[in-house]
């Protein structure tokens, strides 16, 4: 496995079963952070408005989508994963939110998708700490930001460490 598909690699079918309840547990604020996020959108976008929105790392249940949603009938989500077990979550939490006609699903990376889509917002929510090191976060930054309309926003999410740097974290993790 190269560097640049462990990330993917680690959310095999069982580790993303439990995905949802262990992000709520070693996340302080999950679900607060998708409600704002999708605030953030709608104070920065029209919500009477048409949208396309890039949700990155959408896997593990969409909850950018769900929330986002919530906030605008306007809006299309383009929600890329590299996991198909992570993936194939998140198309489950669309259906059973009816959410499959605003959304498109794409297994991959930001770079596979179509070069001449663009976005009026994305969103990057618990991802950028599973790149290996800068240069592969840079990476994934700078296809995001390729693909926004100029001047579009970008609602970013994550953790400062990986928790194996952090052994209090861990620690607390695990209690």
């Amino acid at each position: 496995m190269s560097p640049a598909n462990a990330p993917a690699q680690k959310f095999d079918p069982a580790r993303a079963g439990e995905y949802q309840a262990q992000s709520r547990i070693a996340l302080a604020g999950y679900d607060a952070c998708h409600e704002l996020s999708a605030c953030m959108l709608a104070a920065t976008l029209d919500s009477n408005q048409a949208a396309n929105i890039l949700v990155v790392g959408a896997g593990g249940g969409a909850q950018e989508v769900v929330a986002a949603s919530m906030l605008s009938s306007q809006w299309r989500f383009t929600a890329v994963d590299p996991s198909r077990p992570m993936l194939d979550i998140a198309v489950s939490e669309i259906s059973r939110h009816g959410l499959e006609a605003c959304t498109d699903f794409h297994l991959g990376y930001v770079d596979d998708l179509p070069s001449d889509l663009r976005f009026s917002a994305a969103t990057l929510i618990g991802v950028l700490h599973h790149q290996p090191g800068r240069e592969a976060k840079r990476r994934l930054l700078s296809a995001i930001a390729g693909r926004l309309v100029p001047g579009s926003p970008l609602v970013l999410a994550g953790n400062r460490y990986a928790y194996a740097s952090q052994p209090l974290l861990l620690a607390a993790w695990g209690e």
